[in-house]
């Protein structure tokens, strides 16, 4: 026999509590798992001026921390109309930070394109809010009806968001993550994927609400249940708590912790960073080395001069991950990076002109160093010593020269290139 639902589902106190047990129930009914077991709801018809945003936890958290630093100590409350407007913006990509420029104009295609689905066809998927009225799992459809509303006052589909209602009690912040979680996992094409960092930062808290609620779980245990939860395996998520442990690592470095928005086109550089750490502990790299290559990969990411291939290259001239008898490394290209790796406290200054040529410089040195160290053959080294030489003839031959490069450093650079052509024909 199945289960019925659950009665008197309507609070009895808050803003929901207007609402019609019967009357407002439009007959979808859905297993919601939370209290260490499942329950049959009953999803209802609730006004949309009943409902509040709630991006403080879950996938819009980048966005509430935008929020919060462009109006530092002041208190954000959601339910107020001037917040409801301001965080309506975060979500349809109107909004930006005029002491800053950042924005969320990224946002404005696929929230103009929901908006037209909504308008076409209705909510297809069901929501999920709390007591309160805050929005678990449904903020941007949630923005696109108001949207609606406004342009179509008198269309009143538009004036009721469809949505599960969850209890106060019996319902853990644990609970409350999942809920949301398995919610955007079940998307259809209404519903946005997590962002890269906004998907790191989702399992991280993940673990972590389940280690809270379950202290006599292993973490192992709680990296199971959300690799199940994100239908991947435990690996991949181990992997993924990994690479939002250096994006902090960064963040914290150019003294912008946790301003996720930062790294949001970083997580592919950022999971290239465990197999160095690694790299650099099995090939016994100095403490100090491992200070200043962090540093100056770090510099590299923050002048746009790095990405997950120039990582991945510095960990293998470093050495491998695994110890090997025949490990190769190539420590002229480290040096390249340790060398010249700047003080910590440049890391926290707005980049310029001047640091992003520096960067440049420093990655290209890397590469040219990295370059000459694979175990290529002689002649294909000579070869490409060949070809970049006769570039910079070319270069000079149509006036070409940058401002980055200065006469006397070509010069001292040309002639030692000579210099070592010189010595090796001798040798040979």
């Amino acid at each position: 026999m199945s289960q019925s639902p659950e009665k008197n589902q309507v609070p009895r106190m808050g803003p929901l509590s207007s609402l019609k047990e019967d009357d407002d129930f439009y007959g979808e009914v859905q297993y919601l798992e939370y209290g260490g077991r499942r329950h049959l709801r009953k999803a209802f018809r609730i006004p949309i001026d009943a409902l509040h945003f709630n991006i403080e936890n879950g996938r819009y958290a980048t966005k509430y921390t935008t929020l919060q630093n462009a109006h530092a100590g002041v208190n954000i409350e959601p339910r107020q109309t001037h917040w409801r407007n301001e965080i309506l913006k975060m979500l349809n990509g109107t909004w930006e930070d005029p002491a800053t420029g950042i924005n969320t104009r990224s946002e404005r295609s696929h929230f103009l394109g929901l908006v037209e689905d909504l308008g076409r066809r209705g909510q297809e998927r069901t929501g999920i809010v709390l007591e309160d009225g805050g929005v678990m799992s449904g903020n941007r459809r949630l923005a696109a009806l108001i949207t609606l509303s406004k342009k179509q006052p008198d269309v009143a589909i538009h004036r009721y968001f469809h949505a599960f209602i969850v209890p106060g009690q019996g319902v853990s912040r644990a609970d409350r993550g999942r809920l949301e979680m398995s919610a955007q996992m079940g998307q259809n094409r209404l519903l946005r994927d997590y962002d890269s960092v906004e998907r790191l930062i989702k399992i991280r808290e993940g673990v972590q609400l389940l280690r809270e609620t379950n202290v006599n779980d292993s973490e192992a245990a709680a990296i199971e249940t959300v690799a199940n939860d994100f239908g991947t395996d435990e690996a991949t998520i181990r992997s993924e708590l990994d690479t939002i442990k250096h994006i902090d690592n960064y963040l914290l470095a150019i003294g912008q912790p946790g301003q996720y928005q930062l790294a949001n086109a970083l997580t592919e550089v950022f999971t290239e960073f465990e197999p160095l750490e690694r790299a650099m502990e099995v090939n016994a790299l100095h403490r100090n080395k491992r200070q200043q290559l962090r540093t100056g990969i770090f510099y590299m990411i923050l002048n746009d001069q790095a990405d997950y291939k120039l990582i991945r290259d510095i960990r293998t001239a470093v050495g491998p991950a695994i110890r090997r008898k025949d490990a190769v490394t190539i420590p002229k290209a480290v040096e390249a990076i340790t060398a010249n790796a700047p003080d910590l406290d440049v890391l926290e200054k707005e980049p310029t002109t001047a640091t992003r040529t520096d960067a440049e410089s420093m990655a290209e040195r890397f590469r040219a160093e990295f370059q000459a160290g694979k175990s290529d053959s002689l002649q294909t080294k000579a070869h490409r010593g060949e070809v970049s030489l006769r570039a910079v003839k070319e270069a000079l031959e149509r006036g070409s020269i940058s401002t980055t490069d200065t006469s006397d450093k070509l010069r001292e650079t040309l002639s030692s290139a000579r210099n070592h052509a010189d010595e090796a024909i001798q040798l040979l």
